[in-house]
């Protein structure tokens, strides 16, 4: 596979990977926030505080994952910023 065709795929990832992160973000800080609830767990669209917690941690380490994958594929052109900036 192309160079440029993997980093179109990691980076439509990278975009569509934000998604569950904003969303299950939001969720926990908007709708289910932290603290002691009376009557037991509440819920949202039929998950618990501690399972929208797991999404936005799972969602969050892909894109980690991604990221460190487009910043392999671009290692050529890191290792050269130092010699641009020494250029001017």
């Amino acid at each position: 596979m192309k160079r440029a065709k993997k980093c179109l795929y990691l980076n439509l990832g990278m975009i569509f990977d934000l998604v569950p992160i904003l969303l299950s973000g939001a969720i926990l800080w908007l709708v289910l926030p932290g603290g002691q609830r009376r009557g037991g767990f509440e819920t949202f669209w039929g998950l618990t505080r501690h399972t929208w917690i797991d999404v936005h941690l799972w969602a969050s380490l892909l894109l980690i994952a991604l990221i460190f994958g487009h910043l392999a594929l671009h290692l050529d052109y890191l290792k050269d910023v130092p010699k641009m900036l020494r250029r001017g």
